[in-house]
């Protein structure tokens, strides 16, 4: 803890709370004082300061279920270098990569270096229901691609997917330039991401 900074929002957008561990308080605050005008913790919406007061104290980790957020988050910056035997408990990955070489390579890891492995509940989207509205209109189409490539025609589109997908953009870019140069794909593998984590 002593190596992060955090900061109240993306740092991207150059926010007004940026601190350490030890001034860890600005970030409450300013959660807090979202509670107060917002009515909202992060992106859950919470009716008081003493709810969120009982959230922050619960002695529960583990969420019950998975989020949506895509836009609100307290953002961490560890610095310096990070000891898999050393700094990492835990490590989770998308159901979706269950019965892959990755998750061969994931059990391999944790179990070197005594990690937990945690599998989170599959994020999969049917491609027929990912419109151009929530992020544009090239995301319904590169959804089709993915699945025409890597899903089999399936008709679903998942983290491993995107992954495979982002892989193959990297390695093999005048394959996908129909749909733009790599730098707008980079952009649009976010977006896709963005679209099935928050609907999938």
């Amino acid at each position: 803890m002593h190596r992060c900074t955090f900061a109240y929002g993306d740092s991207s957008t150059n926010p007004d709370t940026l601190c350490t561990s030890d001034t860890f308080a600005a970030v409450l605050a300013n959660l807090f004082k979202d509670v107060k005008s917002n009515c909202r913790m992060l992106n859950q919406v919470i009716a008081s300061e003493q709810e969120t007061l009982a959230i922050l104290l619960s002695p529960c980790n583990k969420p019950k279920h998975i989020g949506r957020n895509l836009d609100y988050y307290i953002e961490a910056h560890i610095h310096g270098d990070i000891s898999l035997k050393d700094d990492v408990d835990g490590f989770y990955m998308d159901q979706s990569f269950q019965s892959t070489f990755f998750a061969t390579q994931a059990e391999i890891m944790c179990q070197k270096y005594n990690i937990e492995l945690n599998w989170i509940p599959k994020r999969q989207l049917d491609i027929d229901s990912i419109g151009e509205l929530f992020r544009g209109p090239k995301i319904p189409l590169l959804a089709q691609r993915i699945d025409s490539i890597f899903g089999n025609g399936q008709g679903v589109v998942n983290a491993f997917l995107i992954g495979q997908v982002s892989r193959d953009i990297d390695l093999y870019p005048e394959k996908w330039a129909n749909l733009g140069n790599k730098e707008q794909l980079f952009q649009y593998i976010k977006q896709i991401w963005h679209t099935v984590g928050y609907f999938g």
